[in-house]
């Protein structure tokens, strides 16, 4: 499994809005699942790292919850 930072649109009350997340793909590079995403590391450079891919991703589609398969990342074979 792999994953990057993505921008995911997020369906809320009272609209829905984007937030940085991280994506997880299949063996087929199709996005099954996301997750919260945090700035952190062991130090400065691991930071700085994130921080660039968090700026990679605004050059990526937004994706949008039928953009998952949810069934595969919680039943995996």
């Amino acid at each position: 499994m792999t994953w990057n930072l993505r921008f995911v649109i997020i369906a809320t009350d009272p609209e829905p809005h984007m937030e940085l997340r991280e994506v997880f793909y299949d063996e087929n590079g199709l996005p099954m699942g996301h997750a919260r995403a945090s700035v952190g590391g062991e130090n400065m450079e691991d930071i700085t790292q994130y921080l660039d891919w968090a700026l990679e991703a605004t050059t990526k589609p937004v994706l949008r919850d039928q953009d998952f398969n949810y069934k595969k990342c919680f039943n995996p074979k």
